[in-house]
């Protein structure tokens, strides 16, 4: 659930994501991209808050967003999303407001109407492709997994406690890249359609 809303974050800034790739290169450990999915999935995270920031590019251009957002499981999968794109003309930073809910995707652009859309996303149901092995963030030990295909690169950093995901980066082959540190979990306001 929470790697398809990844797939609908960047999906609905116009960009083209997939996860599905190589061998196992934990280095004989017998923890596998598989198990660490498994531990997300079973884990009690039902919702998460997290922070965003990265880059989305066009030619040679790079434009800086930052915001925040929540994903949640139940009662439904959906995700919300609220971003800055700093674009350097004189429209100064554009405000993002993106819902998916119900295979659908609701866009607002500033202070505009919601627009909405089927969700069209192909993102291949699977697991990370790579156990790359346990590390400590911030003091905590965690799994770290990683997707690669076609150029595009998903890394996710999952509690060895818990299973809660913590930390997740993705990057595609025309040099976007997304960064999302989860902040909070469980508690975050039921997403609904606008």
């Amino acid at each position: 659930m929470f790697r398809r809303a990844l797939a609908i974050l960047a999906f609905s800034l116009a960009l083209a994501t997939t996860g599905c790739g190589h061998a196992d290169s934990s280095g004989g450990s017998s923890m596998t991209g598989a198990k660490v999915d498994a531990a997300v999935n079973s884990s009690g995270m039902k919702s998460a808050h997290f922070t965003a920031d990265g880059f989305i590019a066009s030619g040679a251009a790079k434009y800086a967003f930052t915001g925040d957002g929540d994903m949640q499981a139940a009662p439904v999968s959906a995700m919300r999303l609220n971003l800055d794109l700093q674009t350097y003309t004189y429209l100064g930073a554009v405000t993002f407001h993106i819902i998916d809910i119900g295979r659908r995707t609701y866009t607002q652009i500033g202070a505009g109407a919601w627009t909405s859309s089927p969700d069209t996303t192909t993102f291949p149901p699977g697991t990370p492709t790579d156990y790359i092995g346990e590390e400590t963030r911030a003091g905590v030990k965690v799994w770290h997994t990683e997707a690669v295909s076609d150029g595009h690169v998903a890394d996710e950093w999952v509690r060895e406690s818990d299973g809660y995901i913590v930390y997740m980066t993705f990057t595609d082959a025309g040099g976007n890249t997304f960064d999302l540190l989860f902040v909070s979990y469980n508690d975050s306001p039921v997403i609904a359609a606008p």
